[in-house]
């Protein structure tokens, strides 16, 4: 994933998109772990992660500005 490229330097090999993807399998959003959160409440953070997550990985393709 990383290449030592210089002493105490690295340098990645992959885009941070292929990296973060690989990450993606392992990252989500629990609800239960919302404590004395309503139904609504939980379901409102479920929405609202959903809609993040939909964006995050195409904004990790775009150049920086």
């Amino acid at each position: 994933m990383f290449l030592r490229a210089k002493k105490g330097c690295r340098k990645f090999l992959d885009t941070t998109k292929q990296i973060v993807t690989a990450f993606e399998p392992y990252a989500g959003f629990n609800p239960a772990l919302l404590v004395n959160a309503t139904g609504a409440e939980r379901a409102a953070a479920r929405q609202a992660w959903e809609s993040r997550h939909k964006v995050l990985i195409s904004e990790l393709d775009t150049p920086l500005r």
